[in-house]
């Protein structure tokens, strides 16, 4: 039997005479500068449509069944990193802390866009359990969010 790497696209090529030698590679560099990597991204374009097919999909089933509509006013517990864990000096990336700190917030605000897993609200996506209905919630909800954050800081210090 002869030693060499055949393509698994092109099986229908000829196994004997001429045309034996162009489907036939003696490395596996040389197979793989073959050209039947258009087929492969064909085929890698019908996979990445069919994955946005099931995303669409699934993104009308989340509107469908939000527990908040588009325009509906709405408060929210939201944070921003007041401090990051790294500084640029010199254009690097130096780690400066250990863990980012966090100022936590209730807002309020219309919904945008409904994406999976929450809501698009004033440009800031925000988690479907950080919505609240009421003004005082969102408060209470970014109170327990700043406790759980710290008690997280704390064990990580206490880890490290």
């Amino acid at each position: 039997m002869k030693k060499g790497f055949t393509c698994e696209i092109c099986r229908k090529a000829p196994t004997s005479g001429e045309w034996a030698r162009k489907w036939k590679w003696k490395t596996e560099k040389g197979l793989l500068n073959h050209l039947c990597w258009k087929d492969i991204k064909i085929a890698q374009d019908k996979q990445r449509k069919h994955s946005e097919e099931i995303q669409k999909e699934r993104l009308s089933r989340r509107v469908a069944t939000a527990e908040h509509k588009i325009n509906e006013f709405v408060y929210f517990a939201s944070y921003s990193v007041t401090k990051p864990t790294h500084k640029q000096r010199g254009g690097r990336s130096v780690k400066v802390r250990y863990e980012e700190e966090r100022s936590y917030r209730n807002s309020s605000g219309g919904i945008d866009e409904i994406a999976i897993g929450g809501y698009i609200i004033n440009g800031l996506f925000v988690r479907t359990c950080n919505v609240c209905s009421t003004e005082q919630e969102a408060i209470e909800r970014a109170g327990k969010l700043r406790n759980e954050y710290k008690e997280h800081c704390a064990f990580s210090s206490f880890v490290r």
